[in-house]
């Protein structure tokens, strides 16, 4: 009998018995003993003794050559792991020398800059204490009032809420509830506005209602949502300015299997939007009628009508 190779020729791997074959342990070919005639003859003559002897021989050396095999593996995995191990050694060694040197440049620049600073604000000391003095008498005040809102900051408000409003809500609806529905964008309407001051801010809230219209059979469906201007000061000339507009409220989920987050009902958005905040802030109901309480959309819809 001949063994046709320990190594395996495709791929240089360790091959194992299994049953009848020997399989590679790394790519999987299997291997099995190559006989000739004179290997048959042979075994004829072989007693069931000297077929086992032959046998627990043959597994003795598999056993050795796989041992030998896995110890060599297990050298070089060694020799890997360590090669990597210097390697990174060496570049942290690196990597810390030069984090050492970039923080010694930034203090050094940090110390220089200091002292250019600290000598200008020596030699300019009467000009910084002025600035000081007028900065504190021109700061916003952030304690203000419903009273306080003037006409034009209400108008302004209100107006850019409504189209700001409208433009995000300016596309159809199209849902499938035992086959597939409609829904144009009609209307946006003004229901009231709010003022909500705090410590940590003033926020000037505005409740909108967007109707929709169902093509397929002129079904009308309200919703609410609401539109927020933060930070509401007053300045020393008296005029009202917000930093920022805020018009993507806290996410709530869908409503009714709807692809957006508002309210079916009124009463629910002014409690979670208003009222809630009752507990912590000062709310104010702001008297306010804007001129234009309805903006309709340009619709397929509304173009029938």
């Amino acid at each position: 009998m001949k063994f046709a190779s320990l190594t395996c020729p495709n791929c240089s791997g360790q091959i194992v018995k299994d049953g009848d074959k020997f399989v590679c342990a790394s790519c999987g070919a299997a291997f099995v003993p190559d006989y000739d005639d004179a290997d048959v003859e042979y075994e004829k003559l072989l007693t069931e003794e000297e077929r086992s002897a032959r046998d627990l021989e043959h597994k003795k050396e598999l056993l050795e050559t796989k041992y030998k095999l896995e110890e060599e593996a297990q050298l070089r995995r060694e020799q890997r792991l360590k090669t990597e191990q210097r390697k990174k050694a060496v570049k942290k060694f690196i990597s810390g020398r030069i984090s050492a040197l970039i923080v010694l440049a930034i203090f050094a620049l940090i110390g220089y800059g200091s002292y250019k600073v600290m000598k200008s604000m020596v030699g300019n000391l009467d000009k910084f204490t002025d600035i000081a003095k007028k900065t504190e008498e021109t700061k916003p005040d952030y304690e203000i009032s419903a009273d306080d809102l003037t006409d034009d900051f209400l108008t302004d408000a209100v107006s850019s809420s409504m189209k700001k409003f409208k433009n995000d809500r300016n596309e159809a609806l199209n849902t499938y509830n035992d086959g597939w529905e409609n829904y144009d964008p009609i209307s946006v309407e003004y229901m009231g506005s709010w003022l909500i001051t705090a410590e940590d801010g003033n926020r000037f809230v505005t409740i909108m209602k967007i109707t929709y219209m169902r093509r397929e059979n002129g079904n009308l469906s309200f919703y609410y949502d609401t539109r927020e201007l933060r930070n509401i000061t007053v300045t020393e000339g008296g005029s009202v300015t917000s930093d920022y507009v805020s018009h993507d409220p806290d996410k709530r989920g869908t409503i009714a299997g709807w692809p957006f987050d508002m309210y079916e009902d009124y009463d629910q958005c002014y409690l979670e939007q208003i009222k809630a905040f009752e507990s912590d802030h000062k709310v104010t109901k702001v008297d306010y009628s804007p001129a234009e309480t309805i903006i309709n959309y340009e619709t397929e819809s509304t173009a029938q009508e």
